[in-house]
């Protein structure tokens, strides 16, 4: 899995014209208002604000599946780089380099790395940066699409000015 997961993940870039998305940075708004109340059947299990942004934890509520069962944290921040986030084309500039591939998510270019605290989302976003950590993911398709559904329900709430 692991070799054809960047040829997956280039094709998934490709499918959509990123050059034509735009979001044009509008005042950031309450960030906590962005969160769903469930995804994947997992609840929004709490908030904190760790200086601004905010950092949610998604669950499954049977404590005993979530030893081995795949969940996330949630964060947001406001971004505040001037540079990126207002068109596609500036994120895909951002997140270059080789530990960093890139996939279309809510029709706006998203930054996956693997890491070994689990297999991260970034989307810069106008003047929001959403980040989604999913632990015990499997670095592949399981991991995309829970963090695909985070993003569904959280960019389109994104304001673009």
């Amino acid at each position: 899995m692991r070799h054809s997961l960047p040829t997956l993940l280039l094709l998934a870039c490709v499918a959509v014209p990123v050059q034509a998305q735009t979001c044009k940075k509008a005042p950031p708004p309450f960030l906590p208002a962005l969160l769903p109340e469930r995804v994947a059947g997992m609840p929004l299990e709490f908030t904190a604000d760790p200086g601004g942004g905010c950092m949610s934890l998604y669950r499954p509520e049977n404590a005993e599946a979530r030893l081995n069962s795949i969940w996330a944290v949630v964060t947001l921040d406001a971004n505040t780089d001037d540079t990126v986030g207002e068109t596609a084309a500036s994120v895909l500039s951002k997140f270059t380099g080789p530990d960093v591939s890139i996939l279309t998510m809510s029709d706006w270019p998203i930054a996956f790395r693997q890491l070994v605290k689990g297999d991260e989302y970034v989307a810069l976003m106008g003047s929001v940066k959403v980040t989604v950590l999913v632990k015990n993911g499997d670095h592949g398709q399981a991991s995309a699409d829970l963090a695909a559904r985070f993003f569904e329900a959280i960019l389109p709430k994104v304001p673009c000015g």
